[in-house]
């Protein structure tokens, strides 16, 4: 999957955390077999939630992702965590 393309937005921005939504620009079919590597904390037929790097990421089976409590100005550290999770 390194060849991920996406759009990554920016959601809100509240007491210095910052919130991305992922949203692939063509659907996946399933979910990526790299979230072996990551400790799932929940698990739901339409989503998980692993832990990169301290921070929660919810990915949809749709392959769109939430990135949760990001410091702000966190852009890249959110492209990072996306890098990893598709690696």
């Amino acid at each position: 999957m390194t060849d991920f393309d996406y759009e990554l937005v920016k959601v809100c921005s509240r007491g210095g955390k910052e919130f991305y939504h992922i949203y692939p620009r063509t659907p996946l079919t399933r979910l990526p077999d790299s979230l072996a590597r990551f400790e799932i904390k929940k698990r739901h037929e339409k989503y998980v939630v692993v832990e990169v790097d301290g921070y929660d990421v919810t990915i949809f089976t749709t392959g769109r992702m939430l990135i949760e409590n990001l410091p702000e100005n966190s852009e890249a550290k959110a492209k990072a965590i996306i890098e990893k999770i598709t690696a």
